[in-house]
């Protein structure tokens, strides 16, 4: 089997990337440098999935692992509660300083605050349910999040997890990847296992961007 690396064929994207909506100015001038300086920032059409589940979900309280310089961040405010808020933990803190000064940039900075620590120590600091949760972060710790995302979750909440299938790889068999590549290929199975196959929740894994896991809460226990 040749690995290529890639989940959704470069024609498909550009196709996508052609007919979806525009971002405001001040959030595609954000983009462009985000990418033009090689930081990690949700493709086109992963943002604009996002938007649209937002905008069903209208959410009060959002919980974001992984700021960057605050991007996804300052995208999700476009459909947030009018007295909502998303909390974002970041660890680098260059990435950090950055995101500040995005969040001052756009004018959120009374919807936004940014967390500056590992967000494995800092999710189990944070007070309060959330109505989503991103996580977007060091992809070796996603079943830690999700453990804690799920303490933290809201009823009918939904937990949302971008750069899943890493590159593709993580569909592969783990004799098909390079070594270097096996250890994340594990954990990244391990994580999609759990949420797949919880009971109290519905999710599905759409091959879109990087692989993005979509997971919601349900109102119940189990299925009846």
């Amino acid at each position: 089997m040749k690995i290529e690396n890639k989940v959704v064929y470069e024609y498909i994207e550009e196709y996508i990337r052609q007919i979806q909506p525009k971002l405001d100015v001040q959030l595609e001038a954000l983009r462009v440098e985000a990418e033009e300086g090689h930081v990690p920032i949700v493709k086109p059409e992963v943002a604009s999935l996002i938007l649209t589940l937002l905008a069903i979900k209208k959410p009060k309280r959002i919980l974001e692992i992984g700021t960057a310089v605050g991007f996804s961040a300052n995208l999700m405010c476009k459909y947030l509660a009018s007295d909502g808020e998303i909390i974002t933990i970041e660890r680098d803190a260059d990435m950090y300083k950055k995101a500040l000064e995005n969040i001052k940039k756009l004018n959120t900075v009374n919807k936004i605050k940014v967390i500056f620590g590992d967000a494995l120590e800092e999710t189990t600091k944070v007070s309060g349910k959330f109505d989503v949760i991103f996580i977007d972060a060091a992809k070796g710790h996603y079943d830690i999040f999700y453990k804690s995302s799920l303490l933290l979750l809201a009823e009918e909440g939904v937990i949302i997890a971008d750069n899943v299938l890493y590159k593709g790889l993580v569909a592969c068999e783990k004799e098909e990847i390079a070594r270097r590549n096996r250890t994340i290929h594990k954990r990244m199975r391990s994580f999609i296992d759990m949420i797949m196959s919880n009971p109290d929740f519905e999710s599905t894994l759409i091959p879109v961007g990087d692989g993005i896991i979509i997971s919601k809460k349900l109102g119940f226990s189990g299925l009846n």
